[in-house]
């Protein structure tokens, strides 16, 4: 068995990492999990994210905590074409899915105004599933623009993360859009959209 070099030669500061001729810049991103070991720098275990084997993306871990981070020189794409998405921790790649989301993220900007709705969050907190997507190419997810989808009565609906106010009395004021019926087949199937 072949091992595996680790990597001691970088630094770990306040704006960037370095990771032998390599800069990282801080970021968070949904991803599956770590997998390998490749550095050990300034008391922090970096690992390759297992949706990335190119190392573009890495996760660093220490006894304080986890930092995520992209290479220096990547570019982050903010819209396109949804490539993946992760609800409740796990990762989807049904096309179905992804056509979906990608249909209401094009959408959002021409979206009606939307209608005011106050989440009960001791009743309802679980009912909402949160969503994070990465466009084109990317491999993990990085746009968490989508608050969550659900369904209120009989209409699946979506929030955007900026139409959230802020805690009332337990409530918390959303300003939530109806999602195209001809979407309503893919997410009443799969057990992360069943709610």
């Amino acid at each position: 068995m072949i091992q595996q070099t680790i990597i001691k030669d970088g630094d770990v500061l306040l704006g960037f990492v370095r990771i032998a001729d390599k800069k990282y810049e801080y970021t968070y991103f949904d991803t599956i999990g770590r997998t390998k070991k490749i550095a050990e720098i300034d008391n922090w275990n970096i690992y390759e994210v297992a949706e990335d084997p190119e190392h573009i993306f890495l996760k660093m871990k220490s006894f304080t905590g986890d930092e995520y981070l992209v290479r220096e020189d990547y570019q982050i794409p903010t819209a396109g074409k949804v490539n993946c998405a992760y609800v409740e921790r796990e990762r989807i790649d049904d096309e179905n899915t992804l056509e979906a989301l990608t249909d209401i993220l094009s959408k959002r900007k021409n979206t009606d105004p939307g209608t005011l709705y106050y989440i009960d969050n001791k009743q309802e907190s679980d009912k909402w599933t949160h969503v994070t997507v990465g466009y084109e190419d990317y491999p993990v997810g990085t746009d968490d623009s989508i608050y969550a989808i659900s369904k209120i009565g009989f209409k699946r609906v979506v929030v955007f993360r900026d139409e959230v106010g802020k805690v009332e009395s337990d409530k918390l004021p959303v300003i939530y859009h109806e999602v195209d019926e001809k979407y309503n087949e893919v997410f009443e199937h799969g057990k992360i959209w069943s709610h």
